[in-house]
């Protein structure tokens, strides 16, 4: 397993205020995730814990915790 200790992820979340639905003609064919096996463990695992776990684990509130669980 690779370790992640030391890594980061930078996310930026914008709002939209208008959504275009429209299907986009992507030119560019997809590729397999990298890291499919590591995120396929990891959802495994995850899909485990109970609300109050992941809560803990993930610092979230109630609501959420419980969405996710």
């Amino acid at each position: 397993m690779i370790n992640y200790k030391d890594s980061k992820m930078l996310t930026l979340l914008s709002p939209a205020k208008k959504l275009d639905l429209e299907p986009v003609e992507i030119p560019i064919p997809p590729t397999q995730p990298v890291l499919q096996k590591d995120t396929t463990e990891l959802v495994r695992c995850l899909k485990t814990k109970s609300a109050a776990d992941l809560k803990a684990l993930m610092k979230l509130s109630d609501p959420l915790a419980e969405l996710n669980a």
